[in-house]
């Protein structure tokens, strides 16, 4: 158990002093995500974690030690977050990543003020680059939303540092809201997401975006409501995709036909809220509800309508 105050030595041989606790992860009892400080000097800033309560001790921290293995794969890329030294296990001590430190997340950053059109690009493109590095070594990311989005310089002026966390990169297999194997172009769907919820902000910014705080109650509450608002704004009913026995056994009971043809969908809602024609465009390619149809990072890239003035 990790506690403030406490100091630990890194393989590098910097010394490391814990201030407050983060968060937790896995269900822990104690805190496992840490602010810390270099003990030299307490204007360098860190986060420490340990492995979380739902790892395996016995077979070795299995899910820390493939965060650990990934952030040596991604160490020298500019878009994921860098593990700055590693603490190996000791008696009576778990091992220990020590990270950078970022100022706050996208998900704080879009509840401070509304983002200017060149902002949302200029983030939205470091984070596409994030994922395009993940998804040429053959993996995918499985876990992108704003929380896992770092930033840096977010006040007044254009956003410095623009990050990601690679802790739950996997490779294909994951299963989704329909029964579809997590692919690359799964990672673009969330990605589309994040950005479709930054624009609504722009116009609408004191109310939740797309799919965020649409129903309350259990987890289970919630995914069913994002499952039913998904397939009746991109019409799940009649795409071949989803006629899979997995998918058709997630899809909720399809609304009857006054309700369905009188109620708006995502890209009416975004048009009523003052969303340009052409960034809905944008998006409804980026949120194909086929996989195989939907861009990829390299087509989002190429097609230019990320750079900025």
């Amino acid at each position: 158990m990790l506690l403030s105050q406490q100091k630990i030595t890194g393989q590098s041989g910097r010394t490391y002093q814990l201030i407050c606790p983060l968060g937790t992860q896995g269900g822990n009892d104690f805190p496992n995500v840490w602010k810390a400080v270099d003990d030299a000097n307490d204007d360098e800033e860190f986060v420490v974690k340990s492995p979380s309560s739902d790892d395996d001790e016995t077979h070795g921290w299995p899910l820390f030690q493939h965060e650990f293995e990934m952030q040596k794969l991604f160490g020298d890329s500019p878009f994921v977050r860098k593990m700055v030294d590693f603490v190996p296990p000791a008696p009576n001590q778990e091992p220990l990543l020590v990270l950078q430190a970022f100022e706050k997340t996208l998900w704080d950053a879009r509840w401070q003020r509304p983002m200017t059109t060149d902002e949302i690009k200029w983030i939205m493109k470091a984070v596409l680059l994030g994922l395009w590095t993940v998804h040429r070594k053959g993996l995918v990311y499985t876990d992108l939303k704003m929380e896992n989005v770092l930033l840096n310089g977010f006040k007044n002026e254009k956003p410095g540092n623009v990050r990601s966390l690679i802790a739950r990169i996997a490779d294909c297999g994951t299963k989704v809201h329909f029964g579809i194997p997590w692919t690359a172009s799964t990672d673009l769907w969330s990605w589309g997401i994040m950005y479709c919820h930054l624009l609504e902000a722009q116009t609408d910014f004191k109310k939740p975006g797309i799919y965020d705080s649409i129903s309350k109650g259990t987890l289970d509450d919630k995914a069913l409501a994002v499952r039913k608002a998904i397939a009746f704004d991109f019409d799940l009913y009649s795409n071949p995709i989803y006629s899979g026995a997995e998918s058709k056994d997630l899809l909720p009971p399809e609304p009857d036909s006054g309700l369905f043809l009188g109620s708006d969908r995502w890209m009416d809602r975004l048009r009523s809220k003052g969303v340009s024609d052409v960034d809905i465009e944008f998006l409804s390619l980026v949120l194909d509800p086929d996989p195989e149809a939907r861009w990829t990072a390299q087509e989002i890239i190429a097609t230019g309508y990320l750079e900025i003035g």
